[in-house]
């Protein structure tokens, strides 16, 4: 009797032993989806993979994604850490929705054009011209309208995932080697073009749209495959914009691009509630700031482009923006057209409203 005491006295501590040493920090992709685990109140670390394709010096990444994750690890008093994978080392932008669904990764950078099929709504969206004022103003309407229930559902959550925090660029200019003042000069111009909607803005116009990835830029634009760009002055030292353009227009507001982050469904669900809470309040701070500082950023860099004699930057007159601002109207409506969807036609009403909101209280 005294020797089974015994036996089951060590059998207790090896239990309390083995069960000390199993506690500690989780994995996001350890621990997905296993809400009895965590609990709405556990206060664990909780450590999540983070994959994005720029590189860390880049402003996507130090403006939103970093921004972001310092933010969450903040506002949780560092109860949530982040393993961050930049310039493509867990995969390519387009395989990001997949990763995520298989827990290869807790958390993925997004753009709207990566995701045409995934986000059919936003896709063909965010990216209409003559639209946003300035980043700020992009942010924050593409943040409103991500976390409302419609495009919620269309874009992300139908696809397993939620929207962690979501910025535009600031709006695209077009630089050049010939100056450029009104649509009608592009006219026969070999415009550098992203997604498929810029090619179609550049053939609306009368230019041959030439879709290409940024780092065949410079080449393409130095051996005359391009004349032109849809861009802002994002840097100082690639894609051949300082070094090879020789003119450019300011605040036409011709497209614009967008980012963000997202994590899987499941696993956000399966986060405290705590949690949960300090990645939407990041989110829509970091929208926000993250908007701020392209604006910044990219008027500051302009101004050294002209002070510097590199680039002959204009504003256009009056006139000159009102020829830009019926084409870009009259591209809006036959895209819409073309498109011929129910609820595209709802999200870009919505999107109007967000912007007339916006500009009634900034």
């Amino acid at each position: 009797m005294k020797k089974k005491a015994i036996i089951f006295s060590w059998l207790f501590v090896l239990f309390l032993i083995m069960t000390a040493c199993s506690s500690g920090s989780t994995s996001g992709t350890e621990g997905a989806g296993e809400e009895e685990t965590r609990g709405n109140d556990s206060q664990e670390e909780i450590t999540l993979k983070v994959a994005t394709v720029t590189p860390e010096q880049d402003d996507d990444s130090v403006y939103v994604y970093k921004a972001w994750m310092d933010r969450v690890t903040e506002l949780t008093d560092g109860q949530i850490q982040f393993e961050w994978y930049p310039a493509g080392q867990l995969g390519s932008l387009s395989d990001y929705i997949t990763l995520v669904n298989n827990k290869a990764i807790d958390i993925g950078m997004f753009t709207f054009s990566a995701f045409p099929n995934e986000m059919p709504v936003a896709h063909n969206l965010f990216g209409l011209p003559g639209v946003f004022n300035s980043a700020l103003e992009g942010s924050t309407v593409a943040w409103n309208l991500i976390q409302d229930d419609f495009l919620l559902q269309s874009d992300f959550l139908s696809n397993g995932v939620r929207p962690l925090v979501v910025t535009t660029t600031p709006p695209y200019d077009i630089l050049s080697k010939e100056e450029i003042r009104v649509p009608a000069d592009l006219k026969g111009v070999k415009l550098k073009t992203g997604s498929g909607m810029q090619t179609n803005l550049a053939e609306f116009i009368g230019a041959t749209g030439v879709p290409l990835a940024l780092p065949d830029v410079y080449e393409a634009y130095e051996r005359g495959t391009v004349d032109a760009q849809l861009a802002y002055a994002s840097t100082d030292t690639s894609y051949g914009y300082r070094e090879i353009s020789n003119y450019g227009t300011l605040n036409i507001g011709a497209s614009a691009g967008s980012t963000g982050l997202l994590i899987g469904e499941p696993l956000f669900q399966s986060l405290p509630v705590n949690v949960q809470e300090a990645m939407m309040q990041a989110g829509e701070e970091v929208s926000s700031s993250g908007g701020k500082a392209f604006d910044e950023e990219t008027a500051a860099r302009e101004q050294r482009w002209i002070a510097d004699g590199d680039v002959n930057l204009f504003e256009p007159t009056p006139e000159e923006m009102a020829e830009w601002e019926k084409v870009f109207e009259e591209f809006n409506q036959y895209w819409l057209e073309q498109k011929n969807d129910e609820q595209l036609n709802q999200a870009y009403d919505m999107l109007l409203e967000e912007v007339e909101k916006f500009r009634a209280n900034n």
